[in-house]
């Protein structure tokens, strides 16, 4: 089966292995020339029902950890938070299109790096044989769920 418009069919295309990261997975010293970016996305959601606190302050702290531990560019590392004043608020539309813009900058043996601090849902699946019929989903400030697709 030919991968559709998602984040996997663009990792394939442009041959990079999609992995999942940790932060306590990065090796201490990433070979030189290799480029190191990161999203990093964090929803309070103020003055709603939801309303989380600290959301904010993670993704400040992871990324510190990812500028100071592990060598990253700090203006390789895009904010995405919905603190006021925020310049580029994290809604469904924006993380897809900060994702897709970091991994169009990837080349093979780069370090992507996506962290998300806020609420998460479960959507029904579409996946034949998936046991418990549901996925995750991460929810924007917006409510625009994103799903595993990226359009």
């Amino acid at each position: 089966m030919k991968p559709q418009n998602t984040i996997q069919a663009v990792l394939t295309k442009k041959k990079l292995k999609p992995s999942l990261v940790f932060v306590l997975r990065l090796p201490a010293k990433m070979e030189m020339g290799k480029k190191r970016m990161a999203v990093l996305v964090g929803c309070n959601y103020p003055n709603t029902q939801n309303e989380l606190h600290g959301c904010i302050n993670d993704v400040l702290a992871m990324k510190e950890v990812l500028v100071k531990r592990f060598g990253f560019d700090a203006s390789h590392v895009q904010l995405l938070t919905d603190a006021p004043g925020s310049v580029v608020l994290p809604t469904g539309a924006n993380i897809k299109r900060a994702l897709g813009h970091m991994i169009d900058q990837a080349e093979a043996g780069d370090v992507l790096f996506f962290h998300y601090s806020g609420h998460g849902t479960w959507i029904p699946s579409n996946k034949p044989g998936h046991a418990f019929r549901q996925d995750e989903a991460i929810v924007p400030c917006d409510f625009n769920l994103i799903t595993g697709k990226c359009s």
